[in-house]
């Protein structure tokens, strides 16, 4: 692993540190740095570009930044070692009170940088909460996601806000002190760590504060994306594996344990969804079983919580032998689903 970049006595300390994982990111590199960019800020801020063992021109285009901004940009090149990985790469170098996870192809909003370091400025929360936007690639209407809190001045406790969060990564800023204290380790090679990290950070927390702010942007529907249907099908083990990680979590309080429950409930059911919508190979009939009797074991109240299916809940209560017919009927409602969009769309 190398770092490029300059560690300078600063006229005063980062306030942030935005860590940003990138992998063959050489289209989409140059707009998200871009974006954090505010020549007032740049003082106040840490970049740090984690190149994950880019075949392409990742690495280069970030060192064309860190060479304008080496007192804020730095680059990280290392072995590929998943998203995961990234974090964990960051997190141990990085000098910004706070920490804030940003993935290559998405994009922060530059006018509203300004509010956003007075905010982490001027609280004591371990936890800040802004709002995320989607941007569509086909150009649909912008959509808006948040952590479900209402925003207020005040800063919630843990424990009585479990019962509402929305564990969104892309709409949490972290205590970079916090995390350390929290040990946070990140599987690597390994998808979809980010609900991981977000329950460990919110759990480990002493307070919370939700603002209204718009902050984070998410690009939807660029080819390749973990987050597609795809995606899902091809890394449907790392699915299964975080699901373990999540459901093998406690944090004591009632109330933060109720929140693993259904968190882990929920990952518990995409992923056996997932499965469903895949051929039962020998192989995703042994996952699947295998995924069930680790959640028994780890979580039994689970399959009291609502968010699981009914034919996930079937497949809980046959030990998975109805996989077969369960996928037959998946594949039913999903030809069913696209004739109705299409007659709908004719309309």
């Amino acid at each position: 692993m190398t770092i490029i970049g300059e560690k300078a006595v600063m006229e005063s300390e980062k306030i942030v540190t935005f860590s940003i994982a990138a992998y063959n990111m050489e289209r989409w590199l140059e707009p998200c740095i871009e974006s954090l960019i505010d020549d007032s800020v740049m003082e106040q801020i840490e970049i740090i570009v984690v190149d994950d063992g880019s075949k392409d021109r990742t690495a280069k285009i970030a060192q064309e930044y860190v060479d304008r901004y080496p007192r804020s940009i730095k680059l990280i090149s290392k072995v590929n070692g998943g998203y995961g990985s990234t974090i964990n790469t960051s997190l141990s170098i990085a000098e910004g009170e706070f920490f804030k996870q940003v993935d290559g192809d998405d994009f922060i909003i530059t006018e509203h940088l300004k509010e956003y370091l007075d905010v982490l400025r001027s609280t004591d929360a371990d936890v800040v909460y802004t709002v995320g936007e989607y941007r569509y690639e086909d150009g649909s209407p912008t959509d808006t996601y948040n952590c479900h809190l209402t925003p207020r001045k005040e800063p919630y406790q843990p424990n009585e806000a479990a019962d509402r969060i929305n564990l969104q990564l892309h709409c949490a800023t972290f205590r970079t002190s916090m995390l350390r204290k929290a040990k946070v380790n990140l599987p690597e090679h390994c998808m979809y760590t980010d609900l991981p990290l977000s329950l460990l950070g919110f759990c480990n927390a002493t307070t919370v504060l939700s603002t209204p702010l718009h902050l984070y942007c998410s690009r939807i529907g660029r080819p390749g994306q973990s987050v597609s249907e795809e995606g899902h099908r091809k890394y449907v083990k790392d699915h299964a594996r975080v699901t373990i990680l999540v459901a093998s979590m406690r944090f004591g309080d009632a109330q933060l344990e109720n929140l693993a429950n259904r968190t882990s409930a929920g990952l518990y059911s995409n992923t056996m969804e997932i499965l469903l919508g895949m051929s039962p190979t020998d192989s995703q009939k042994t996952l699947a079983v295998s995924l069930d009797k680790d959640i028994q074991k780890l979580r039994p109240s689970i399959f009291k919580e609502k968010c699981i299916a009914p034919a996930v809940r079937l497949m809980h209560i046959t030990g998975c032998s109805a996989y077969v017919p369960l996928h037959g009927l998946a594949l039913v409602k999903k030809a069913v689903k696209r004739v109705l969009k299409h007659v709908v769309g004719r309309a």
